[in-house]
């Protein structure tokens, strides 16, 4: 009740202080024909007319598409009269009429105290690993053919790329950082895609960016470039090389708030009257996808929902901010429009939605939003981090737009989101009090991807396996081939501890490498176990068993899929980065599993 009072509080000061109002005209009617009209119940004067001879002026007017709006404000410095404008919203061409109120990004949730863990800003910007076009690495395995991965990437693009909780120490942030990868589609990076930024303005300068950046107004007065740094960050998110979802996207500068955050309704719209504009008028006829990101938001407001859904008709997705004020999002504009894609804010260290997300069923999905690192508009070296639904808004944004270069239209993107998200994230008590809070949270369904390589794989064995050879004498005598140097180098690259000698019983090797009798290693220790020894040398090879077998190379692996044994092999205190290379270089890794202690691979086994 006491949250209702406020906002109606808020609509009659910006009534009572307006010194402009935005009449919008209904679809049929052009801004000539009603000026050229007459007033309400005064024949013969024409509305032009009536309102200069009120004092006032015609400041501007907004037209894209079906959407026609114009501004009155008062040229004598006094309150636009009652009387005008009860006339002008009577007057049958008018659909509504509304004071230009204030709008205003939705700031750092950090800085608003929305946030309890208390963190200090500059704790994770010391370790930023700029990533450079040539860093991902391209998949030679054929489960992961056109995936790309970016190693130890920043935790927002961890999260769009897993289902699963991401690991997180919060008593050192960084203890996990070399874990977390991006895995994103290498042929859909947003190259064919626009997205408008309409915001405080962006540090198109900034290297990560590679001149993606295109500056299309200044819509506020303040001139080119960002003087707050929201705009920069936001953009970040979208599509720079380290930070971005979409990272070959083309990104448009539509300044619409000032180096304080502030701007109004009339800013907005012509922000987004440009971005409809462009967009049908240079884009769309170049084969380009649309989209918009608004991370900023004001009380709710017919005549910004109406500018989000011509904008959404025009073939552009809108994707919006949900809020930072912790109450329904469906009581803010343009957060409460059903034509856009409404983002609330989740932390992806706990796995629920953030303390200061605005929720509801006007939110469409949620993104990460809590502690997100980006650019800075300081040319800062190692970015900035900031909270709040502006953070979760353009992570969705980047998607957006690689679904629409996948040939996704923008009545088609919504479902396609909410089809591909992580269903049943968030906890009971998480959504409570949250009445028609959706449990979702946003995938880039990277493992489509995957899916199919998988599907092609298992075509090609069942094909392989229908195959037949001559004679057993082509099996014995590929089996029998004497293992080449190229093999032994290959896997030494990978393995410091790999050696072609006989094993010692007294070698104090990591690696077991001595088979049972099905071929098979226990995974337990040699090393000071008599008995195990003692047993062991009755059942093994004479001749093989001391000897480590590396891997097949890619074109004797074709032939030995289906006669092979498994080795297993036990490596303590292995980095991820060294397995990940030896998962990407050797084909004959069959299986990856833990314990406390140890990591073990399983691999193919000449016997």
């Amino acid at each position: 009740m006491h949250l209702e009072r406020y906002l109606w509080l808020c609509i009659l000061i910006n009534v009572v202080v307006a010194k402009e109002y935005i009449i919008r005209l209904k679809n049929n009617y052009s801004i000539t024909k009603f000026m050229n009209s007459d007033v309400f119940n005064l024949p013969n004067r024409k509305v032009s007319d009536f309102i200069l001879d009120n004092g006032h002026q015609i400041k501007k007017v907004i037209e894209f598409g079906n959407f026609k709006c114009f501004i009155v404000d008062d040229s004598t410095d006094k309150r636009i009269s009652l009387d005008l404008m009860e006339r002008l919203r009577k007057h049958p061409f008018v659909q509504d009429i509304t004071p230009n109120i204030k709008v205003e990004l939705y700031g750092d949730a950090e800085h608003q105290g929305a946030d309890n863990d208390n963190h200090n800003d500059t704790d994770m910007v010391e370790e930023t690993v700029w990533q450079d076009d040539d860093d991902s690495e391209d998949q030679d395995d054929d489960e992961y053919k056109g995936v790309d991965i970016q190693f130890g990437a920043p935790r927002h693009l961890g999260k769009l790329s897993s289902r699963h909780q991401l690991p997180y120490n919060v008593k050192d942030e960084k203890e996990f950082k070399e874990f977390i990868h991006y895995y994103y589609d290498r042929y859909y990076q947003g190259t064919n895609s626009v997205v408008y930024i309409i915001d405080t303005g962006v540090y198109k300068e900034h290297k990560e960016f590679g001149n993606r950046v295109h500056f299309g107004g200044d819509f506020i007065g303040e001139g080119k470039g960002d003087y707050n740094g929201h705009g920069t960050h936001v953009a970040g998110l979208i599509g720079s090389k380290t930070f971005g979802v979409a990272k070959n996207v083309t990104l448009f500068d539509v300044k619409v708030l000032d180096q304080k955050g502030f701007g109004n309704l009339t800013s907005v719209l012509e922000g987004i009257e440009f971005a409809v504009n462009n967009c049908k008028l240079k884009q769309q006829p170049m084969g380009k996808n649309c989209v918009i990101n608004m991370s900023l938001g004001t009380i709710r407001n017919p005549i910004i929902n109406e500018a989000i859904k011509e904008a959404f008709l025009s073939g552009i997705t809108p994707v919006v901010a949900a809020g930072n004020n912790n109450f329904s999002a469906c009581w803010t504009s343009p957060a409460s429009s059903n034509f856009a894609i409404t983002v609330g804010a989740m932390d992806d260290r706990t796995d629920t939605i953030a303390v200061f997300s605005n929720w509801g069923q006007c939110v469409d999905i949620f993104a990460p939003g809590v502690r997100i690192k980006s650019l800075s508009n300081r040319m800062l070296e190692n970015g900035v981090i900031h909270s709040g639904t502006s953070m979760a808004s353009p992570i969705v944004a980047g998607l957006v737009a690689i679904l629409m270069e996948k040939g996704y239209k923008c009545d088609e993107i919504k479902q396609k989101l909410i089809d591909d998200s992580s269903k049943s994230i968030f906890s009971k008590l998480t959504l409570f009090f949250k009445y028609g809070t959706p449990n979702r949270v946003i995938y880039n369904g990277i493992e489509e991807v995957i899916n199919v390589n998988k599907e092609n794989i298992r075509q090609r064995e069942e094909t392989d396996e229908s195959k037949e050879y001559d004679t057993i004498e082509d099996i014995d005598d590929s089996a029998n081939e004497t293992k080449t140097e190229e093999d032994d180098d290959n896997f030494e690259e990978h393995d410091p501890d790999y050696s072609n000698e006989p094993l010692n019983d007294d070698d104090d090797t990591d690696v077991e490498n001595t088979p049972d009798k099905d071929g098979f290693h226990d995974g337990s220790s040699n090393n000071g176990d008599k008995s195990s020894n003692e047993e062991e040398e009755d059942t093994s090879s004479d001749e093989d068993s001391s000897y480590y077998k590396p891997p097949l190379s890619h074109s004797r692996r074709k032939f030995f899929d289906k006669f092979h044994k498994i080795g297993r092999f036990k490596y303590p205190s292995i980095k991820i980065h060294e397995l990940a290379k030896y998962m990407r270089s050797y084909k004959p890794v069959k299986n990856v599993f833990e314990d406390s202690e140890n990591l073990y691979l399983d691999v193919l086994w000449i016997s």
